[in-house]
């Protein structure tokens, strides 16, 4: 490889080999600045990712907790106060049923008599 010509000046050649060279280590740098920072990137992402899950986790097992514990407390008290504010209804349901039954059973009764006495 011929450096400089004779008269003392270096050739095209002697530039562009290091000007390639150069920009083959520039292309190598960014690149893995590039990916580095990608890494970076996805790492929190991932780290962040962990986190929102864990406070999702926790915050859905607290909020199962504090229903157990309500349905607990209070829903013994909750169901019995319903069952006593209905029974009023439950009974009056009751009749209703028995009514229909009975007015079933007569119009059953007139039909088999009407079908009979032709």
């Amino acid at each position: 490889m011929k450096v400089t010509h004779k008269n003392g000046k270096r050739s095209l050649f002697f530039y562009r080999f290091w000007m390639g060279i150069l920009f083959i280590l520039f292309g190598i740098g960014s690149g893995l600045l590039f990916l580095n920072h990608f890494s970076f990137l996805w790492q929190e992402g991932s780290v962040l990712w962990e986190k929102k899950t864990e406070y999702q986790y926790s915050l859905s097992s607290l909020i199962e907790e504090k229903k157990q514990v309500f349905e607990q407390e209070v829903g013994k008290e909750a169901k019995a106060a319903l069952e006593e504010a209905l029974y009023p209804f439950e009974q009056e349901r009751l009749q209703q049923e028995q009514i229909i039954e009975a007015v079933a059973d007569s119009f059953e009764e007139q039909l088999e008599v009407t079908v009979e006495s032709p």
